[in-house]
């Protein structure tokens, strides 16, 4: 997720009209859980929040990324999409942005990334 924080922001932005919430849910596969510990359902690192404000929509983004993600490859979106569709079971559109490789933050990173 972190090397597409930019692009989120900036449809986050684009969005937003101030008027209507954006039902969000971030998912960084585990909060660095070790692959042999998780157990499909209940892996954690799930982030979910309604918002019309960019300031929640980051706070939100940042604490996502700020567990850095746990190695699985490929990733298991599905339970990102499941828990999506159980906050909000109205919704007319999800869209999950997966990425192809393990883009975590990059090793030696301290403190959070700025978007």
């Amino acid at each position: 997720m972190y090397p597409y924080m930019k692009q989120m922001a900036f449809w986050f932005l684009l969005k937003m009209n101030k008027k209507e919430k954006t039902n969000l849910t971030f998912f960084n596969d585990g909060d660095g859980m070790a692959n042999l510990l998780k157990k499909v359902g209940s892996t954690n690192g799930i982030y979910s929040a309604s918002t019309k404000d960019y300031s929640k929509f980051r706070a939100l983004l940042l604490e996502a990324v700020s567990h850095r993600c746990s190695g699985d490859s490929p990733k298991n979106g599905t339970e990102a999409i499941l828990r999506a569709q159980e906050k909000n079971p109205n919704a007319k559109e999800i869209i999950l942005i997966a990425v192809p490789v393990r883009p975590c933050l990059p090793t030696g990173t301290t403190g959070r990334p700025t978007i």
